[in-house]
């Protein structure tokens, strides 16, 4: 035991530290931060110098989510912390909740985009070009439309791939026309926040500039007729239907939005 003359009274210990007597008692019940001395008589707690380490000790576990109660595992019968299993512990928390801040900042940044997006849509009406950002979906083979009683289900078995694949599902989904040379690929798709996602169930569409056209109404299947050209040439080219939710939207035709990438985009444009 210290020395009494050397240690600290728990209103002195707790200004020094800045924490609050009422906390401290709480470290000392559940054995993070023991006083180094108890008065018999009075009940009163002493703490050592040394025990200040031992605040900062808690704070970076405060920081870094790991349960105050988990501290003791790290602290030996002296109350010396072991610290490489402590640190590697904190390295993971500190890791996982960095993933989430990008999560959130990945998040962020594709909403407003959507509502940018969103807001252009306003003011234009028909075919137009938009600007749009890679985005990764997760697809599964479709052939169907979205008004079919099979969209639901094939839509919940997607939310359900992102999550056990720990891809961050976003709210845009919908259909996707993959157009080759070996004929077309069809698909239903949901957004996810997930770049370079490896499996057989994500793809990836590259940013740039999109045609895009806006109709009441379900006309994915028609699109080679609406976008001439795109049928030409070996390259692939995509044709993407998403729903818009604006305030005029009608259940029975509501109003959805075909955007096309492809190589032919441009040739396309020249003939029109």
């Amino acid at each position: 035991m210290k020395q009494k003359q050397s240690l600290i009274s728990i209103g002195e210990f707790s200004k020094i530290t800045g924490v609050n007597i009422k906390c401290l008692r709480y470290y000392d019940k559940i054995g993070v931060l023991k006083p180094a001395y108890i008065n018999p008589d009075s009940g009163y707690r002493y703490y050592s110098v040394d025990q200040v380490y031992t605040v900062e000790i808690i704070r970076l576990c405060v920081e870094l989510d790991i349960p105050l109660r988990n501290l003791t595992e790290y602290m030996g019968e002296d109350e010396g912390a072991h610290f490489a299993a402590m640190l590697d512990h904190g390295k993971l928390a500190a890791q996982e909740k960095l993933r989430q801040i990008q999560r959130g900042l990945q998040f962020v940044t594709v909403l407003r985009a959507d509502i940018d997006h969103l807001k252009a849509c306003r003011k234009v009406c028909g075919r137009f070009e938009c600007q749009l950002p890679p985005r990764m979906f997760f697809v599964l083979p479709y052939d169907k439309g979205q008004q079919d009683r099979q969209f639901a289900s094939a839509l919940h078995r997607l939310f359900r791939l992102a999550v056990e694949e720990e891809a961050f599902p976003l709210y845009d989904y919908g259909l996707l026309h993959e157009y080759g040379p070996a004929g077309v690929q069809k698909y239903i798709y949901l957004e996810v926040l997930a770049q370079g996602c490896p499996g057989s169930h994500s793809m990836e569409i590259p940013g740039g500039t999109f045609r895009c056209l806006q109709v009441e109404g379900y006309y994915l299947e028609e699109a080679p007729r609406l976008f001439p050209g795109l049928l030409d040439g070996e390259e692939t080219a995509w044709v993407i239907e998403t729903a818009l939710l604006t305030r005029k939207c009608r259940l029975e035709r509501p109003l959805m939005e075909l955007q096309v990438w492809g190589a032919q985009r441009n040739r396309n444009e020249e003939s029109q």
